[in-house]
């Protein structure tokens, strides 16, 4: 069987969540005797290209279209769609695959509908919450972790709120929806006040896109189950979900020493430089441990913005704080075992974070912040810790309780956790293929 996966960057370009799952996962299917490849937009470009990866090969099909306000919006088609299709109709896949759909840069909605129309079985994983959720975040206008469940007015505030629109928020939230309602769009001004206006039709569209998906895919599949009920609240059809559990690419046993040194408590993050992911929050709170022992030691690369490299430039003079660059996705779960505790501060929440399983697997306890997946996944002081999210405060008074009661680490990392593999994982996809 002849599956095609669609996403849009790959290794070894972007080396990221969805792109090393994609990876591990087209790796299990090949030895399972499927004919894989991975297709990706060839941004800025007029003409097709090809490599290999690993033994996969990778076609990037051309996309010359220039990054403006209508592409964001989705107010225009990508100028890809025809090389794609032409791509499609030469390989004859029997499986499409998405792991990405956007709103206007990148794979779209009409790459699937595309898909869709030649006749091609059609699969969504759905890798991140924004699919649901504008923000992506699930995190409501009143900073609470928020159920997930669309409406309108409510969804309208939170995006507001989130673009710094404080004073006014309920006024603007309800003029935006009554505009939504009529045939006049705001979105056409070209201009902030335009786009604030209309910020109702922007999430009307975002909910819609979501809808389309189900519509035009034959199967869409989610990595937890508490994305799959958050999918159900809003009104997906429930025959149309699969759940598959997120996996480790390459198993083999690590056993961690955990608090090798029980003076001092060696924290560790492994992730994206990005602000996200709630850095600042833990290496603040660090800070504001004075009189206890304890260091970070953080492994990423930068997102290309000023976050990393200004958060390096602050803390270029605390000892306690070392910046230890980007690590080999095949070196993590090793290099993750030298520490006392994996640090998971992220400011939205996560779909299902592969470096939780990543540290869980060779018996490192984890702290993370109290949003929805997070707190799905750990029950505080039990089989990790949790705290409030964007509370610095929170953070720190756990991190002392960890170093003042050391007993709790070691009780944490005891906790058995089943672990899958994405052979695993393979095996469950084919069923699912096999459905179709």
């Amino acid at each position: 069987m002849k599956v095609i996966h669609v996403l849009n960057h790959f290794l070894p370009q972007q080396t990221a969540g969805t792109e090393i799952y994609t990876w591990a996962l087209s790796k299990a299917l090949l030895d399972l005797n499927f004919d894989i490849k991975v297709l990706i937009p060839n941004y800025g470009s007029t003409t097709d290209e090809a490599y290999s990866y690993d033994d996969i090969c990778v076609i990037k099909f051309s996309d010359p279209t220039p990054i403006d306000r209508e592409l964001i919006l989705g107010q225009k088609q990508s100028l890809g769609i025809d090389s794609f299709r032409k791509i499609l109709e030469l390989e004859k896949p029997e499986i499409i695959h998405f792991h990405e759909i956007g709103s206007g840069n990148g794979v779209t909605i009409n790459h699937l509908i595309t898909a869709k129309n030649l006749g091609l079985k059609v699969i969504v994983t759905f890798h991140l919450a924004g699919y649901s959720c504008m923000t992506g975040g699930l995190i409501n206008s009143k900073n609470q972790i928020c159920d997930g469940k669309y409406h309108l007015y409510d969804c309208t505030k939170c995006v507001l709120s989130k673009k710094g629109v404080k004073v006014g928020n309920e006024i603007l939230s309800k003029t935006s929806v009554l505009i939504s309602k009529s045939e006049f769009s705001t979105l056409n001004w070209n201009n902030r006040l335009g786009t604030l206006l209309g910020t109702a039709e922007i999430i009307q569209n975002h909910n819609t896109r979501l809808h389309q998906i189900i519509r035009f895919s034959d199967r869409v599949v989610t990595l937890t189950d508490w994305y799959k009920e958050v999918l159900i609240k809003n009104n997906i059809e429930e025959n149309k979900i699969r759940t598959v559990y997120q996996g480790l690419s390459n198993y083999k046993k690590i056993k961690s020493q955990v608090r090798k040194d029980k003076k001092v408590l060696n924290l560790v993050y492994v992730g994206r430089i990005t602000e996200i992911k709630g850095i600042h929050i833990l290496i603040r709170a660090i800070e504001s441990i004075k009189d206890q022992e304890i260091t970070l030691s953080i492994f990423g690369e930068d997102d290309n913005t000023s976050y990393g490299s200004e958060l390096k430039i602050k803390t270029e003079n605390n000892p306690k704080i070392i910046w230890k660059g980007k690590i080999p996705p095949n070196e993590v779960r090793e290099e993750i075992a030298k520490y006392d505790l994996l640090c998971l501060c992220t400011t939205i929440t996560e779909m299902s974070p592969l470096v939780f399983l990543e540290a869980r697997s060779v018996g490192v306890p984890i702290i993370a912040s109290n949003v929805l997946g997070n707190a799905k996944l750990i029950e505080d002081n039990s089989n990790g810790f949790l705290f409030d999210f964007n509370n610095i405060k929170s953070l720190s008074r756990k991190l002392i309780e960890i170093i003042n009661n050391p007993i709790l680490l070691e009780q944490v990392s005891l906790r058995k956790t089943e672990i899958f593999t994405f052979n695993d994982i393979a095996l469950e996809y084919s069923k699912i293929y096999s459905e179709l």
